[in-house]
């Protein structure tokens, strides 16, 4: 976690599908998109994007960003990222781009503890 030049948030964090699959930003079957969102800061919106996925179904560890669009002093609160998962058959082999079956978002919760300083 760190503050970027223009003082905006950008979290880095990891995830393992513990199912047959991949977690994905969208999937043309579906309607729902991967998201970030902050209760606490409920005007502040935040791009979620996939840095690096291993090339399995067997489940794969995915390395995850998000930057917020804007800057502010305080980003402490209690953040929701979801996620949608995506099974594929055991029968079926990693591609590119990923077969698989969309699912309902699955839920995780950070709390995150980060205020900006300005020195003079």
């Amino acid at each position: 976690m760190r503050i970027n030049g223009l003082g905006q948030l950008v979290v880095n964090f990891r995830t393992e599908a513990r199912f047959r699959g991949l977690f994905v930003l969208t999937h043309p079957a579906s309607l729902l998109t991967s998201v970030v969102m902050c209760a606490d800061h409920p005007g502040l919106t935040y791009n979620l994007s996939l840095v690096r996925s291993e090339p399995t179904y067997s489940q794969p560890i995915q390395q995850w960003t998000f930057i917020s669009d804007f800057a502010v002093r305080d980003y402490s609160g209690m953040y929701t990222v979801k996620l949608i998962p995506c099974t594929s058959p055991p029968s079926l082999e990693y591609s590119l781009p990923p077969v698989c079956n969309p699912r309902e978002p699955l839920t995780f919760d950070l709390d995150i503890r980060f205020q900006q300083v300005h020195l003079p």
